[in-house]
């Protein structure tokens, strides 16, 4: 009988070793497991992050500018003020702060102008424009103090070079940041301005797109 008792003890030992191997096969427990690489981790965070980026919103304009006097006449476009008027303003913008990426505008004048002059600039204290005095208007440089000069290009339409009246650039804001007090409606920040200043009597286009991003 103890003989008996004793295989009983033995074929018992024998199945719990074998269950408890089936549980915790070797080769498959692992007590110091690979740290996580938390660098890699908040790299892949930011490659997702950087896919889901602002929408880049667009204004289109187009004007058409008529001189019949031969003096220096200036153009002015208020950039946010265009976009604060637009019907699309509060569909698009989130609250009153956005960031300015870029204009873009093409130029189509007659032969009959005697010269354009085109300023892209950022008023340093909001509501500022910029008023060159008498015949300054295409050599007058803008006072550092109360500008920002982006682009200041000046040329003469010509019918001898084909690209003489047709003009295209491109102006990268660098993300200014532009605010706007909707309760007083007046700009606090970030005030860009274009500005064409023409001579002679005679017709030129002007198609631009400024663009914008919410912040």
């Amino acid at each position: 009988m103890a003989e008996l008792v004793g295989g009983t003890a033995l074929l018992a030992s024998y199945g719990a070793s074998k269950v408890y191997k089936s549980l915790y096969p070797k080769g498959k427990r692992k007590f110091n497991p690979k740290p996580v690489d938390n660098q890699a981790a908040i790299k892949r965070l930011a490659r997702q992050v950087g896919s889901n980026r602002q929408e880049i919103i667009r204004i289109k304009k187009h004007d058409s500018v008529t001189r019949v006097s031969a003096l220096e006449f200036i153009s002015e476009y208020n950039l946010p003020n265009i976009l604060v008027n637009d019907t699309t303003f509060r569909d698009n913008i989130l609250g009153d702060t956005w960031k300015n990426k870029a204009l873009v505008f093409k130029m189509d004048c007659d032969a009959t102008i005697n010269k354009i002059r085109v300023l892209v600039m950022r008023s340093i204290k909001p509501g500022t424009s910029y008023s060159p005095v008498g015949n300054q208007s295409f050599t007058n440089i803008p006072d550092p103090n109360k500008y920002h000069v982006y682009l200041d290009n000046g040329f003469v339409p010509t019918d001898s070079d084909p690209n003489g009246q047709l003009k295209s650039f491109k102006v990268n804001l660098r993300n200014l940041i532009s605010q706007y007090d909707t309760a007083n409606t007046t700009l606090e920040r970030g005030d860009v301005r274009m500005y064409i200043i023409s001579q002679g009597a005679g017709t030129y286009q002007v198609s631009y797109q400024y663009s914008v991003q919410n912040k």
